[in-house]
């Protein structure tokens, strides 16, 4: 894999640009300078002044430096994107408190049980979204989940099943009534509405991971459903389109931006998104700067585009 030498100039997220910006002093030399030439009284009042606007700045230099310390040790000091290549495990861009790092673990679990079909009707917005004919059925690990998580447990199905050969997902014992259900662990986003809508490509792939494993004819064979995961991370949703479906993903470069400082941060050396975030990606900060080694303190991610779940697998498993 390409790499090139560090710079001088360290690359910093945008978190930390606008806490520094609150830092900084603001007014307080006018103060002394307007007080100078005043009679004593009104140089009292502006004295006072002085001493209680550096008091209010050092109040907020202080909490904004214990923010950028704390944000910086969460994002990079407890987190390491090394990992072995794993059945069901893959990197989601997204902070959880369970990872308290901006990218967390999404996993398969080793639970994979006959269970009633769920048939509450699972809606994407006003679109209510079909059953998946392959016998599959997929939870987390809460048992009140939102509807958007419900959607991309729905989705996830759906990509999934649209990729096993014979459209059905391998024996657990299910009678005629049942489905086979897969438990992934998956944390909470900081936002249902913000961050949520792009995890459901991360459950996807770390279930078709598992799915795969549990297909083959020997556990021996299961290394080749393995996902190579080291430094490589996913922000991408699911849709459906035109009754397939298609990774959905970020439209704003400024959202992007933010993964992508993120991504950089936790030294990242790929991160995949949906095909339709290609257009804001060229409008970045990112995009514009990442030719300019003088931006950098090391190598920024690479930046992968895919349109559905088949190109992630290829991506990122072995076959």
């Amino acid at each position: 894999m390409p790499a090139t030498g560090s710079t001088a100039m360290p690359r910093r997220s945008n978190r930390l640009l606008m806490l520094a910006a609150l830092a900084a002093p603001q007014g307080s030399d006018g103060a002394w300078l307007r007080a100078r030439d005043a009679p004593p009284a009104v140089h009292l009042a502006a004295v006072n002044q002085s001493h209680e606007t550096e008091a209010k700045t050092a109040s907020v230099a202080k909490a904004a430096s214990a923010a950028a310390a704390n944000a910086t040790h969460n994002a990079s000091m407890p987190f390491s994107a090394r990992a072995e290549p794993a059945i069901g495990k893959v990197w989601a861009l997204y902070y959880s408190s369970y990872s308290d790092a901006q990218a967390t673990s999404v996993e398969a679990t080793e639970e994979y049980i006959a269970v009633a079909k769920n048939t509450e009707a699972v809606w994407a917005g006003s679109t209510m979204l079909p059953e998946p004919a392959c016998g599959l059925q997929l939870r987390t690990q809460t048992n009140y989940p939102s509807a958007n998580r419900k959607a991309n447990l729905r989705l996830a199905e759906l990509a999934i099943c649209g990729l096993l050969f014979g459209n059905k997902a391998p024996s657990c014992g299910a009678s005629s009534n049942q489905v086979c259900q897969l438990k992934i662990f998956a944390p909470f986003p900081s936002s249902d509405e913000i961050q949520e809508p792009y995890l459901a490509a991360s459950m996807a792939l770390a279930a078709y991971s598992k799915i795969c494993a549990l297909r083959q004819s020997s556990a021996y064979n299961a290394y080749k459903c393995q996902i190579h995961r080291s430094e490589s991370a996913i922000s991408a949703g699911l849709k459906l389109e035109g009754g397939s479906i298609k990774l959905s993903g970020m439209t704003s470069p400024g959202l992007l931006d933010l993964k992508l400082n993120d991504a950089y941060l936790l030294k990242m050396k790929y991160v995949y998104f949906a095909a339709e975030s290609k257009t804001a990606f060229g409008q970045t900060d990112f995009s514009s700067d990442r030719h300019d080694v003088l931006k950098w303190q090391h190598e920024p991610p690479k930046v992968y585009f895919c349109g559905d779940l088949q190109c992630l697998v290829s991506s990122f498993i072995t076959s």
